[in-house]
């Protein structure tokens, strides 16, 4: 008995040898699970892409410009639109200021020529002009005449004055001088609404404050005429009227000459008019 039960122990020795080490080898086994198969990255996704259809990326790189120069003109467009609504804003308030001072061309006490005040307004903005040079728009010089308007409570006669005088510093205004500045004297007299009459009490009080100008006076009115901001008409009754501006007996002697040539030249036309008729 002794003897066949030794092959069983044996066996069973052996089996559960067999079990010890499957116990210990099969976590072994789990332990190494098979490696994933690697997934691809985004960018390496976008790359194959790229090189599978590069007219694809190309779209995308053209989608995305257009996108952004969108956005920047929308942004241009909303600027411009503050910017204006500002301007707007800032030509409210200035009207306001006029009717609550009453600093129109109707006002009560204000800065007349011939004052202190007005000199220094003159100096202030012939500073301004020279400092700026080439780069002096007609806006900007407006701004600035505007707000000493608005200070000082002058009407828009004396401003066009003090602009003339700004422009053309100590009687520095000539012909020339007429051709390069244009611009802003028109658009003062047409702001200010101001007649033929008012423009030319402004160049007579320049003439009358800065006598030396005189001198070229003949030239400086060509200058107007050729420019069309004096009409022959106009120039002919003027002079040969009455006026109570400033200088007005001085400029008269000094713009003879040119005056005598619109008469003649007023007069040649009239015969050539009346030959026609005939």
């Amino acid at each position: 008995l002794s003897t066949e039960a030794s092959p069983a122990d044996g066996s069973k020795s052996e089996s559960s040898d067999e079990a010890e080490v499957e116990v210990f080898a099969r976590p072994a086994r789990e332990a190494e699970p098979q490696a994933p198969e690697e997934e691809e990255s985004a960018p390496q996704r976008r790359a194959c892409q790229a090189w599978a259809d590069p007219d694809d990326d190309g779209r995308g790189k053209k989608e995305k410009k257009e996108k952004k120069d969108k956005k920047e003109k929308k942004e241009k467009k909303k600027d411009k639109k503050e910017k204006k609504a500002k301007k707007v804003k800032k030509d409210d308030d200035i009207s306001d200021a006029e009717s609550k001072d009453g600093s129109g061309s109707d006002g009560g006490n204000q800065v007349a020529y011939g004052d202190g005040d007005v000199k220094i307004v003159i100096d202030d903005i012939a500073d301004l002009v020279k400092a700026k040079g080439k780069g002096l728009t007609v806006d900007g010089l407006f701004e600035e005449v505007r707000a000493q308007q608005v200070r000082l409570e002058f009407d828009d006669r004396l401003r066009l004055f003090i602009v003339i005088a700004s422009l053309f510093p100590e009687g520095a205004m000539d012909a020339a001088g007429i051709l390069l500045r244009k611009s802003y004297i028109k658009y003062f007299v047409s702001n200010g609404k101001l007649s033929f009459t008012d423009m030319m009490w402004c160049i007579e009080a320049y003439l009358d404050t800065y006598p030396k100008a005189l001198k070229g006076y003949p030239m400086t009115l060509k200058a107007l005429y050729d420019q069309d901001m004096a009409e022959e008409k106009e120039l002919l009754a003027y002079y040969n009227g009455d006026q109570d501006s400033p200088g007005f007996e001085e400029a008269k002697k000094s713009c003879a000459p040119f005056i005598k040539w619109l008469e003649q030249e007023d007069e040649s036309g009239s015969d050539d008019s009346d030959e026609d008729s005939d």
